[in-house]
């Protein structure tokens, strides 16, 4: 009786054991994954008053030629700037200042809410608006912002004609030189017929129509995918 007992007992304090361990492991996990990202809300500050600190690229394709650029991009797309909704520091180490101090730094990635108001490449849906994430921001400080050269954050208000990657995840990141071009004439306004219509439009849709495809070029597809339903 007394051996049955005692090897109750030691069943009962293995199966508590693992559930510890389990929580412990559970625990361990979710501290990791608040220091692996930090998110930040600056979108109260015009990111254009501040100074640019510019990160250096090495591209597998001519950037300056659009037809290159519209066959690398998975969806190219007109899309008028909802909402920034926030800054996400994400791949956090720690840093040390000249004074000593010791500061976990990330590198920020800005979200935005974007309405699709044309596809160029691709069919994204447009029905509803899709999220957006410019790799690069305002650093965690707010003193500055952290760009890719010839890059540039979007603004609130603004329509731009956007080249972006679908990762495999399905998000729709946006980065490298001329990622998002500006379009000028009608792009803050309520007339979407004169933004998709604009000559910053007409020249994606004549690089599309001449597209030269260059070395590595592979696709994917974004959740925000008119036919990922």
């Amino acid at each position: 009786m007394k051996a049955m007992k005692s090897k109750k007992n030691t069943i009962i304090m293995g199966i508590c054991l693992g559930m510890l361990l389990v929580i412990c492991a559970i625990v361990g996990h979710r501290l990791i994954s608040d220091q692996d990202s930090l998110t930040k809300d600056f979108s109260q500050i015009d990111a254009s008053s501040l100074p640019v600190t510019t990160m250096a690229a090495t591209y597998v394709y001519d950037v300056t030629d659009k037809r290159e650029a519209v066959d690398m991009a998975d969806y190219v797309y007109i899309g008028k700037v909802l909402s920034n909704d926030g800054t996400v520091y994400e791949n956090i180490a720690p840093i040390e200042r000249q004074n000593g101090e010791i500061e976990k730094i990330g590198d920020p990635y800005t979200k935005y809410t974007v309405q699709v108001l044309k596809n160029i490449k691709g069919e994204l849906r447009m029905d509803r608006p899709v999220t957006l994430t410019k790799d690069g921001g305002i650093a965690q400080d707010g003193e500055s912002v952290l760009l890719y050269e010839d890059d540039s954050l979007p603004q609130v208000g603004q329509s731009y004609v956007f080249l972006a990657y679908a990762q495999e995840d399905g998000s729709l990141p946006v980065s490298g030189a001329d990622s998002n071009v500006f379009i000028g004439a009608g792009g803050n306004t309520k007339n979407n017929s004169a933004i998709v219509n604009s000559p910053e439009c007409a020249e994606y849709k004549k690089a599309m129509q001449n597209e030269i495809i260059p070395p590595q070029s592979e696709k994917s597809t974004s959740k925000y995918d008119a036919n990922e339903r």
